[in-house]
């Protein structure tokens, strides 16, 4: 690996290593000098979400090539036993997509079953020559480190999953107040709102979301990332910069400490909203940026959160993330259906890692596109394409229920 690390990483790709003893692992890497980061999965929350299964005693017995090399390394100081944990871990190698979807995975057979690093070389190397369809190539300046982004999307695994068993409420009326001053003044009203933001923060990190009710935990979960994506995006024009990702660690920063729980922007989408396994939260998010939907003109309340997300779809695909061109017979989406249109697949699996096929995340969308693009996307079998996605720093606030236009 380490004669190699250096042709990966000028490809544009990041190394990320996982594991449940990464202090074993560090000083096994710096002593053949490998330099990459390693992330601790003591409980093995990122190798449950990477579908690694640990292997029988029967099966493992039975596998001579793995039960050798796990003697080997027991007797050897116990660097392999250290670093795996039991003799049932098994390791894997994984190309992942910005959004922490995964385009390509070996899964080892047994300890040390790892692919040939020269087969790995194969698949970054198609995978850069597919920019257009694999996000992971960091070959565009304008957009996210995707192998940060994965790698963020994999820690937020860690976080405790929501289970809001209650039926308490809470009251955003501060985010409402700060949603209309942007709505009349523009991003830059934001700057003068960013106490009011945090002030909002801080009372909603007093709440327990377990002791609300599932609808109104969603609702609470949403809001709270969106106060802080304003908050990114009055930064950024306070600071006179072009995007929120020119704002280190914008989105992997700790925002908000809620019921004793420290979480960043990522930590919120990934950790929390994704589990609630309702792939429509992709509509009713925003980043601070021109491609991001627009941005509800009310908070989202458990009352009516059924209504409004499905609202947010209907809006986010008319207003410009489903494009029907019939002149060359192609439908546009937005490019947060390339990141996350497995979410809508399989929206039992969420956080979906296992990435679906175009025409299938197609499907999917069919409820909320509007009656005359759905029934051309159903009888004339469109080819399909994915925006460029505009970071450039914007927000806009929509100003009542979409009212769907039947036309394309």
């Amino acid at each position: 690996m380490a004669a190699v690390s250096g042709r990966i990483a000028e490809g544009g790709f990041t190394i990320v290593g996982i594991g449940p003893a990464a202090a074993h692992q560090a000083r096994h890497l710096r002593a053949n000098g490998i330099p990459f980061p390693l992330v601790l999965d003591e409980g093995g929350e990122v190798a449950a979400a990477l579908g690694l299964r640990r292997q029988s005693l029967a099966r493992f017995a039975f596998n001579l090539r793995a039960w050798t090399r796990w003697l080997g390394s027991f007797i050897r100081h116990r660097r392999q036993y250290r670093i795996t944990g039991h003799y049932s871990e098994v390791p894997a190698v994984a190309i992942v997509r910005a959004g922490g979807a995964i385009d390509w995975i070996h899964r080892g057979r047994g300890i040390g079953d790892y692919p040939p690093v020269s087969e790995v070389l194969r698949r970054l190397e198609r995978n850069t020559n597919e920019g257009d369809e694999v996000e992971v190539a960091m070959s565009q300046p304008s957009g996210p480190n995707p192998a940060a982004v994965a790698w963020s999307a994999l820690r937020a695994s860690r976080l405790s999953r929501p289970a809001p068993i209650g039926s308490g409420t809470v009251d955003h009326g501060e985010l409402s107040a700060v949603l209309d001053a942007l709505r009349r003044g523009g991003v830059g009203a934001l700057v003068p709102r960013r106490v009011e933001l945090k002030a909002y923060r801080d009372r909603l990190g007093e709440v327990d979301p377990d002791s609300l009710s599932r609808a109104e935990a969603l609702a609470f979960w949403l809001n709270l990332y969106n106060a802080g994506a304003l908050d990114l995006a009055a930064e950024g024009f306070g600071a006179a910069t072009d995007s929120v990702l020119r704002i280190p660690g914008g989105f992997t920063r700790l925002w908000a400490d809620v019921a004793g729980e420290a979480l960043s922007l990522d930590g919120i989408e990934h950790g929390k909203i994704r589990r609630f396994s309702d792939p429509r939260f992709h509509s009713a998010l925003v980043c601070g940026s021109a491609s991001c939907p627009t941005l509800r003109y009310e908070p989202f309340t458990g009352d009516r959160l059924e209504a409004q997300l499905d609202d947010q779809m209907r809006s986010f695909l008319s207003s410009g993330a489903a494009i029907a061109d019939d002149s060359t017979n192609t439908l546009r989406l937005s490019r947060i259906f390339l990141w996350y249109g497995a979410d809508f697949v399989r929206p039992h699996r969420m956080p979906a890692w296992i990435p679906a096929g175009k025409r299938a995340v197609v499907r999917s969308l069919l409820p909320w596109l509007g009656g005359d693009v759905r029934r051309w996307v159903e009888t004339t079998r469109p080819s399909i394409e994915f925006q460029p996605y505009d970071w450039s720093l914007a927000c806009a606030v929509g100003f009542s229920d979409a009212t769907q236009p039947e036309d394309h």
